[in-house]
């Protein structure tokens, strides 16, 4: 159904076409676009043909025939294909290769040569996050990078994506979402869904670093330690907004050289604020107790009425003694580290500073190693911050360091490279 909306209106596109058949099969066309619409008329036949092109978001079909479902399959794509998976899958491959032979004589002759090929592969990781039980399975073909996830009983898109998160988290890279199809017990369709997105084959330029160890070297995916950081990230999702954040985290790691550091300290500054809001008790937001402070105030305020200045003015002096007492956004931060146990070295200390130089547009001249090493010291420190909260983990990635080192949550990152 397509309603009216005044002409400048910023809205995230619901419009949706419904098609039914006589065989029990409904198809919803969701987040219609149209682009553009011609109309031709024949007068002669009084008759007016409309035509309009349009883009669609989503194809949605529902077999209405069909029982509840059993298992659903999410397809994605973006997996990093040298990752080392823990557990085997059945692999059946069915090629045909066609070879055309023509001569003088004949026409063409088609010989069709059918091969079938079967395995076991190691491309699949098993979880169970937050209870539902489901499998990260790597699908090889022509894109390398593509694959499914299959959810053991029907979730919602929320769960889904929170599930797809958290995953990407561990992994390293965003998981690419494409669609998804759910099945009853007799493996016959009830639900599908595409998404006519535009990244079903663009994969990320950077590789994907875990954030810490989930095997015994990088790359190798354990499930004991990839269920813990997935279900530690799940369990505190909603806590510390980890949506948001993770949302810029995709967009930092993509970021160009002089815009990396500020997405990073934004994810950096987002999480301390959450962190902040649920842990209030550990920050307060006074420097100095109420009654102390109000006998300050008075005395202060003596003081300014005493300078025989104008009421506007005297209005601009009490807005700034009104704010003397609040805990400036610096000390909030030494705190927040501390709370977490991490002491800042002077190495990390640079990196933090310079990020705020970059916020601002400062140039940091041609001194490119210095910024690209800045900017993996704050990737490492938001890491630490988010396995040390999460309890996710207990060592990361030092991947400021040559030969990336595994490193305890609370070792910080001290010896510069020259």
């Amino acid at each position: 159904m397509f309603l009216k909306h005044r002409v400048g209106t910023v809205r995230i596109n619901n419009d949706k076409a419904v098609l039914q058949s006589d065989y029990g099969i409904e198809v919803e066309l969701r987040g219609v676009q149209p682009f553009n619409h011609s109309r031709n008329t024949n007068y002669k036949l009084n008759t007016s043909e409309l035509v309009e092109n349009s883009e669609v978001n989503e194809l949605y079909c529902r077999y209405l025939d069909q029982s509840e479902g059993y298992i659903q399959i999410q397809y994605i794509s973006n997996i990093q294909s040298n990752y080392i998976f823990p557990d085997s899958v059945d692999e059946k491959v069915e090629s045909i290769n066609k070879v055309f032979i023509e001569d003088d004589e004949h026409e063409g002759v088609t010989v069709e040569h059918i091969e079938n090929r079967e395995g076991l592969s190691r491309s699949a990781l098993s979880l169970n996050i937050g209870g539902i039980k489901l499998y990260v399975v790597s699908v090889k073909g022509n894109d390398i990078n593509s694959g499914v996830i299959v959810y053991k009983t029907v979730q919602n898109s929320e769960v889904r994506e929170r599930i797809r998160n958290c995953v990407s988290f561990c992994l390293g890279k965003r998981i690419r979402y494409h669609g998804y199809i759910v099945l009853n017990k007799d493996y016959k369709y009830v639900e599908v869904s595409y998404l006519s997105n535009r990244f079903k084959n663009l994969d990320d330029e950077y590789t994907a670093l875990m954030p810490a160890p989930l095997g015994m070297f990088n790359f190798q995916l354990s499930s004991n330690e990839t269920n813990r950081l997935a279900n530690a990230l799940y369990d505190n999702y909603e806590k510390y907004n980890l949506r948001h954040i993770l949302w810029g985290y995709w967009y930092a790691l993509e970021a160009p050289l002089h815009m990396a550091g500020v997405h990073f300290g934004a994810c950096i500054e987002a999480f301390q604020s959450a962190y902040v809001s649920v842990h209030s008790e550990c920050f307060s937001k006074k420097l100095i107790d109420k009654s102390k402070w109000k006998s300050f105030r008075e005395q202060v305020l003596k003081v300014v009425d005493e300078l025989n200045i104008s009421e506007q003015e005297l209005k601009v002096f009490e807005n700034k003694i009104a704010n003397l007492n609040q805990t400036p956004q610096s000390v909030i931060t030494d705190r927040f580290f501390l709370e977490l146990g991490i002491k800042l070295s002077d190495l990390e200390n640079s990196a933090w500073k310079e990020r705020n130089n970059a916020a601002h547009g400062k140039s940091s001249g041609e001194d490119f190693k210095t910024q690209i090493r800045n900017i993996k010291i704050l990737k490492c420190l938001l890491h630490r911050m988010l396995l040390i909260a999460t309890k996710g983990s207990d060592s990361y990635f030092d991947y400021y360091s040559y030969g990336s080192p595994v490193r305890a949550l609370n070792d910080s990152i001290v010896e510069p490279i020259t």
